[in-house]
């Protein structure tokens, strides 16, 4: 069955949907933060409202898995 839709909403709803498909391309091209800025620019201690401070030891333990090979791969998860 065949839906029929205004020309207007048609080219609103196709101008909407590229919007997004450039958009998620756009950001897919983004180089993301490492894993240490990212954590404590965006988690906060409960208490103090304070963002995090990750000691050396917990920087090293998650830059292990989040950070790609020359290869442009993540490690594989088989030494969890």
């Amino acid at each position: 069955m065949a839906v029929v839709v205004p020309r207007e909403e048609a080219d609103s709803i196709e101008s909407e949907t590229m919007d997004r498909l450039k958009h998620k391309d756009f950001m897919r091209k983004q180089v993301p933060p490492d894993i240490v800025t990212w954590a404590e620019k965006n988690f906060y201690l409960a208490d103090t409202g304070k963002p995090i401070v990750l000691e050396e030891f917990q920087k090293a333990v998650l830059l292990i898995p989040f950070t790609k090979s020359d290869r442009g791969r993540f490690p594989s998860a088989w030494w969890c």
